[in-house]
């Protein structure tokens, strides 16, 4: 389970942080406001530079992205993706 996240330098975000996520979390906000962003990552970041899920985003050129994924019962998990 993931119980914290950390963006930076993705897509419209400088820095973003999320921290006390329980099993369930609930993204809410108004359009353009980074939601399908933060979902991006996340899955960019699980798929540990499958290929196949790098290719879907390398279609529309983004910057570089920073992040971490703290996982309650597993290490932090981080990754470098272009």
């Amino acid at each position: 389970m993931i119980s914290s996240i950390r963006i930076e330098g993705y897509r419209g975000f400088e820095h973003f942080e999320m921290s006390g996520l329980g099993r369930v979390n609930l993204l809410v906000g108004t359009n353009n406001s980074g939601k399908t962003s933060v979902l991006e990552a996340i899955y960019l970041l699980s798929s540990m530079g499958d290929p196949i899920s790098l290719w879907q985003f390398a279609v529309a050129p983004r910057r570089a992205v920073a992040a971490d994924i703290v996982y309650s019962s597993r290490p932090s998990c981080e990754a470098l993706t272009h």
